[in-house]
């Protein structure tokens, strides 16, 4: 007889399930799904994807150290050591056709900080360098990005303010952009391509120039301290930069 594969009792770890709140973060994002029926479209998935829940606070007043043990967060940040240590890897929203389907993907950390760019499976992939490993390399764009993740996440709110206006308007281009280049010849779209990468990676550089000018200021909290002692170690274990 054929049974149907149900892929969360054949992966599923009810220790980390458990503490990382899977649970919860799914019914985070279908609720967004079931208030947006009827108006989902590529930009609508790609905030589902940057959902931080309220239990860090919510608008302005969201902070990643904020309920480190029982956040809900789609846009997950690193935190505490083992009890808190995952973080967002990378990101995509799948606009799905007949001919050709659009995929936006970050080919960075965490979607709040990244801007999502098109590829499409028949066209060549621009060249992002070498593929990540667990330390920084500065021929990496991943690792590249992970200057301005990591200096945004050292005061969010004061330093995403920054670019953050700035991250939208360029990734509308490229979202609008790319849906109307799917009809064209791969040669074309993969030019396209390699275009966003190239424009998205020269303004997150300069993004990083501008989180770099604004001093990010310390909380008297023990869970900023114990957050900010967990980032210390992540950088060091990374190898970043020491003027980072």
């Amino acid at each position: 007889s054929t049974v149907d594969f149900n892929f969360g009792a054949a992966y599923n770890d009810f220790f980390r399930t458990t503490l990382v709140k899977g649970r919860k973060r799914r019914a985070v994002t279908m609720a967004a799904l079931s208030a947006g029926k009827g108006k989902i479209d590529v930009p609508y998935m790609i905030n589902i994807l940057r959902t931080h829940a309220p239990d860090g606070g919510s608008g302005a007043n969201w902070q990643p150290q904020n309920d480190p043990l029982l956040g809900t967060d789609v846009c997950m940040h690193g935190s505490y050591g083992i009890i808190r240590d995952s973080n967002s890897a990378g990101s995509l929203v799948v606009h799905l056709d007949k001919k050709n389907p659009t995929i936006f993907v970050t080919g960075t950390s965490s979607p709040c900080t990244s801007l999502f760019k098109p590829v499409w499976m028949d066209a060549s992939l621009p060249d992002i360098g070498p593929a990540p490993s667990d330390e920084y390399d500065p021929n990496s764009q991943f690792w590249k990005h992970e200057l301005l993740h990591r200096a945004t996440v050292q005061d969010y709110q004061a330093r995403i303010a920054t670019y953050l206006a700035d991250r939208d308007v360029v990734e509308k281009g490229f979202v609008e952009g790319g849906l109307e280049m799917a009809i064209n010849s791969a040669k074309k779209r993969a030019k396209f391509s390699a275009d966003c990468f190239a424009q998205g990676f020269e303004v997150e550089a300069n993004w990083y120039a501008r989180v770099k000018q604004i001093p990010a200021n310390p909380q008297n909290s023990l869970s900023y301290w114990i957050y900010n002692h967990a980032w210390t170690n992540y950088n060091s274990q990374a190898n970043m930069p020491k003027d980072f």
